[in-house]
């Protein structure tokens, strides 16, 4: 019996919900190009949040390219069935935890019910990347993260579509990448895994020819003002005593396309957050990155693993993540020591994150596990100071 035609195989985990999905971005995708060609996307309504606490300005292609994708999973599964929850609809419910709560219908409609959410859950963000859409610069994408809520949350699959419409995905099974004029039916390729780099071309069985003509990206997100400023300066510190120092390059474009791009070893190195992203603008990538052979850390150098994802996936309004990705367990180490430096140390008052690193702009610093406030621990000095 001949199959009809797909993007993705049938032997493949979560097959129709993954094949949903994929054109679910493509759909989104289209609409989003149309949007943006008759200059329409890019108006900027305001929007307040149920209770009146806040506003928040988006592009109207932010909304739209949401509502669209969410519209294709409910067309295809119905309401019962799968949630999705989407970017420019989690910061209206800031303190959702999907433990003990569930958003019921969409839009103007949506409307927060005190019962745990068990249905399978889409985290989506259609537009990754606003202000780069906006000036036209590429290094967006559009990311989701497909789940089962519960005790134990269960990761289905990761996907990314750059802004190239190339999309990037993993599932329990392994990794996979779609180019962007794929046909239905065409064979899956796994990613081709990390780029890899030695500090030091000694180690390892890197050529030295090699370790000393590649460069070496590290890339965070310092677009704006809070991030810029509070760079760690450990990093400068391990700029200028590394011995690959001639071969570095920083670009602050970093999140889901820069983690894709890692796993697909498109040289980029490491990709670091160091005050701390929401679940759509961490997970998908993270996710893809592991899969593929990239070692995350948290900033205590801790292994991030798929269970702490999932876990952070469960509060998708107020978690946040800090982490360190790299293309070798060599460079995650290095980044870790040195991203310390100079940083105060505080604890959950729980006990059940201690010693993760705050940034004082984003004080109170509460726990992404349980929500608790983190208390100071001690302060560490720079090896300067």
């Amino acid at each position: 019996m001949k199959h009809p035609k797909q993007y993705i195989p049938p032997e493949r985990p979560y097959q129709k919900l993954l094949e949903v999905a994929i054109n679910a971005l493509k759909v989104a995708r289209k609409r989003i190009r149309t949007l943006l060609g008759d200059g329409t996307g890019l108006e900027q309504p305001q929007y307040t949040a149920p209770d009146g606490s806040s506003q928040k300005v988006m592009l109207e292609v932010d909304k739209a390219a949401e509502n669209e994708c969410a519209q294709y999973f409910v067309h295809a599964f119905g309401e019962q069935d799968i949630r999705v929850l989407g970017e420019e609809t989690l910061w209206r419910f800031e303190h959702l935890d999907l433990r003990n709560q569930r958003l019921e219908g969409y839009g103007k409609d949506t409307r927060l019910v005190e019962q745990p959410e068990t249905r399978i859950t889409a985290i989506i963000d259609m537009i990754d990347g606003s202000d780069l859409v906006e000036r036209n610069l590429g290094n967006w994408c559009s990311a989701m993260i497909v789940f089962k809520p519960g005790d134990k949350p269960v990761i289905l699959f990761s996907l990314i579509q750059n802004a190239d419409d190339v999309i990037y995905g993993a599932d329990e099974k392994g990794t996979f990448i779609m180019p962007a004029k794929v046909q239905k039916g065409e064979r899956l390729y796994p990613l081709k895994g990390p780029d890899i780099r030695r500090t030091n071309a000694r180690r390892g069985n890197i050529p030295k020819s090699m370790a000393n003509t590649a460069q070496i990206a590290v890339c965070y997100y310092g677009q704006k003002y809070d991030h810029f400023v509070s760079v760690p300066t450990g990093i400068m510190e391990w700029a200028t005593n590394t011995p690959a120092k001639k071969r570095l390059r920083f670009y602050d474009l970093a999140g889901n396309p820069m983690m894709a791009r890692l796993a697909n070893g498109e040289n980029i190195h490491v990709v670091f957050e160091h005050i701390g992203q929401y679940p759509h603008d961490a997970a998908p990538g993270l996710y893809i990155a592991k899969k593929a052979g990239g070692h995350a850390v948290d900033f205590n150098g801790r292994q991030i693993t798929n269970d702490d994802l999932g876990t952070y996936l469960m509060r998708p309004s107020g978690a946040k993540l800090r982490y360190i990705v790299a293309s070798t367990e060599e460079l995650a180490s290095e980044m870790v020591t040195y991203l310390q430096r100079g940083r105060q140390y505080f604890e959950c008052e729980r006990g059940c994150d201690s010693g993760r690193i705050a940034q004082s702009l984003r004080l109170p610093l509460l726990c992404h596990l349980c929500g608790s406030e983190m208390r100071v621990k001690e302060r560490r000095l720079s090896a300067a100071g």
